[in-house]
């Protein structure tokens, strides 16, 4: 979920470190050389456990690295309440990441990660209506950000549209009643739930690498 605003005060930090880039479907801001400076995580063990095995993850398949933060002044922390949400990118100085009980499951905690490294939600691309049907009157009051469509200046697109992504909701994310759609494929299918993935796609992996040179 992406924030509109900062709301609380942190248990935890990732100091981040940013350069200027435009990056595919993303945000205008990346960190310096991949690096995420992380401090003293005020978690439940289990908790934890699982923010670190989503950045091993991460990790793996990337030159992104999470390392202790020291002195820098812009990092995020992670937030220990019930909702799931980040800024895009760098917003500068104490920024707000919340990684609380509602969203203790590996695919919603990389899907937060890549938005702190500046990635937007994949049914947010511009040409997203070429790929997927978005159903706005069926969105929560006050969730309808979290679906606005970009336009082509404001990102580059450095591959296809993925129904595979980590950054795209399923298919009955933030539905106002149950049995609603927010979100489905052109062809009628429904979109696997975030909370439901157990890794970032190839897709990411490629827009990672290609944002970060590496």
């Amino acid at each position: 979920m992406q924030r509109k605003r900062s709301r609380t005060e942190y248990a935890r930090a990732l100091s981040v470190r940013y350069q200027k880039v435009t990056c595919s479907c993303a945000g205008s801001r990346s960190l310096d050389q991949g690096r995420l400076f992380e401090g003293d995580i005020i978690l439940p063990d289990r908790q934890k456990r699982l923010i670190r095995e989503a950045m091993e993850q991460i990790e793996a398949v990337s030159c992104l690295r999470f390392v202790n933060r020291t002195t820098e002044r812009d990092y995020v922390y992670i937030d220990r309440n019930d909702t799931c949400g980040s800024y895009v990118g760098r917003k500068g100085g104490r920024q707000p990441l919340s990684l609380g009980l509602g969203c203790m499951q590996i695919g919603s905690v990389m899907h937060e990660l890549l938005h702190v490294v500046g990635f937007h939600h994949e049914h947010s691309r511009s040409d997203r209506d070429e790929y997927i049907d978005v159903f706005l009157d069926n969105v929560q009051r006050g969730r309808e950000h979290n679906f606005n469509k970009m336009r082509p200046f404001e990102h580059r697109l450095l591959s296809p549209f993925d129904m595979d992504s980590i950054m795209l909701y399923g298919s009955e994310f933030f539905a106002r009643a149950p049995g609603l759609f927010t979100l489905l494929a052109k062809d009628g299918s429904r979109l696997e739930a975030v909370f439901n993935k157990k890794r970032i796609s190839d897709s990411d992996i490629r827009r990672i690498r290609m944002l970060y040179r590496c």
